[in-house]
């Protein structure tokens, strides 16, 4: 592809991701609404019971549980937003580096890449836990780890895609996939485990029970995966068609 030509596709390449980015966060709002509202719900129940139980006081709603319904679609709205463009910014700079058009396979392996990377992996340290579960004297602290694992997660893709692309450029032994794909592969799962390791735990004991925790926690990992699938979907779907309708 041409340069010009390259640069005439980012336009819809960044409107798909965002509209798809969209479509996804609405589409994983409705799913947590329908499967994990009712696991939330039960574990605001069991807290007030623990509470009248240990003669504390109940604390009043700052918001309705209607009012946080429809704030769960405005945070996943402004969630998908985000990620949305990230991720079209990201196809952009891919395309603008191969100078080729976006296929599916690419598509396809930066929606994995991206899952993994600002998903599953933050996830695995620091699991989702229901509002409410914690310490308010660490919230400050809880934030500020999970977004120091989100940035070294970041960190490391692109440390490793570096790390991809100058062995490239070596001699011809470093270039053979068969060389720099399991070098690359070792050093970034080093750099994983070593930031696994090294990030401290969550400072907070979780009280719930095992079964509402796991519950709530697998439900926030699928709908994790549910986004990412729904924004590659339709991300694949709306450029396809855009490129097509210039052709």
């Amino acid at each position: 592809m041409e340069k010009n030509q390259s640069q005439r596709t980012l336009g819809p390449v960044l409107a798909a991701a965002l509209l798809a980015g969209v479509l996804a966060g609405l589409f994983v709002a409705a799913f947590h609404q329908l499967a994990t509202e009712p696991v939330l719900q039960r574990a605001i129940d069991l807290e007030e019971v623990l509470k009248k139980a240990s003669g504390e006081a109940a604390e009043p709603e700052v918001f309705s549980r209607s009012v946080q319904g429809i704030g769960l679609f405005i945070g996943y709205l402004l969630y998908g937003i985000g990620w949305g463009a990230l991720f079209g910014v990201v196809s952009c700079l891919l395309l603008l580096l191969t100078r080729t058009s976006l296929s599916v396979k690419q598509g396809l392996g930066l929606l994995v890449v991206s899952c993994w990377t600002v998903g599953i992996f933050p996830q695995l340290k620091y699991p989702a836990n229901p509002p409410g579960v914690g310490e308010p004297a660490t919230i400050g602290f809880r934030q500020e780890l999970y977004i120091g694992i989100l940035l070294l997660s970041i960190l490391g893709i692109l440390l490793a895609a570096i790390a991809y692309r100058a062995l490239g450029k070596a001699s011809k032994g470093w270039q053979r996939p068969g060389v720099r794909i399991p070098l690359v592969a070792g050093f970034y799962l080093l750099y994983i485990g070593t930031v696994y390791v090294c990030l401290p735990n969550n400072p907070d004991l979780v009280q719930l029970p095992s079964n509402l925790m796991v519950s709530f926690r697998g439900l926030s990992v699928v709908g994790v995966l549910l986004f990412w699938l729904a924004l590659g979907s339709f991300f694949i779907l709306f450029l396809r068609q855009s490129l097509f309708s210039k052709t």
